[in-house]
């Protein structure tokens, strides 16, 4: 068995939200952050090497910064079905995944890509992981 699929059936196992982005870390080459819809960082991976403040910010205070969400992006993305590929204001690439359900935004799944650009797999990934935080996220709140 690859890597992927092990690493995909570890996800699909996974209880927390915690946890599945950990596992996630493994398929995609940049740090994960899981926030509701209110900003509040559900989940982060753990990145001890990142020293950007922004990223420290986040990683202490369990918060998105609001200028850091961009609804807009995210909002273009549930319609189109593809995770939104910008860069914000110091020039980091950053992919933006809605986590929905029913076509409704529930939460803000973010790779900041301090290790590169992404590949069309790590998009790929990164899409799957959205819809496991969404089943997730609702057997949680049942």
């Amino acid at each position: 068995m690859n890597t992927f699929q092990e690493h995909l059936h570890a996800m699909v196992r996974c209880r927390t939200l915690q946890g599945l982005m950990d596992i996630a870390r493994g398929c995609v080459g940049n740090p994960l952050i899981l926030a509701n819809i209110t900003c509040n960082v559900l989940a982060i991976t753990s990145e001890p090497e990142i020293l950007d403040p922004r990223w420290l910010q986040i990683s202490n205070e369990k918060a998105l910064p609001v200028d850091l969400i961009n609804v807009t992006a995210y909002q273009s993305a549930l319609r189109s079905g593809t995770p939104s590929v910008t860069e914000d204001y110091t020039g980091l690439t950053v992919v933006r995944c809605p986590v929905a359900h029913e076509q409704r935004l529930i939460g803000y799944l973010m790779m900041p890509c301090y290790s590169g650009a992404p590949s069309t797999d790590e998009i790929d990934a990164l899409m799957l992981v959205a819809d496991l935080c969404a089943i997730r996220l609702q057997k949680d709140l049942n």
